[in-house]
């Protein structure tokens, strides 16, 4: 929730709509910890990835060999 209000707050500083008048930036802070409690979405989000990816070269392998013309 805090991501998007930070988004939010972005928009509404390239727009020139801020209602505080202050730079939305100065709402970011510099959490390395944070880095590390998302290390784990950032693996599963990799491992899902490179098995679409797997199941994409497979599928297509198996077409080929299923629709080749044999000569």
């Amino acid at each position: 929730m805090k991501l998007f209000t930070m988004a939010l707050d972005l928009l509404n500083a390239a727009s020139g709509a801020g209602t505080t008048g202050e730079n939305a930036l100065s709402n970011l802070d510099f959490r390395p910890e944070g880095f590390l409690e998302m290390l784990s979405y950032m693996g599963k989000g990799m491992l899902v990835i490179f098995i679409l990816i797997g199941v994409i070269v497979l599928v297509t392998s198996l077409v080929n060999k299923i629709f080749s013309k044999k000569q």
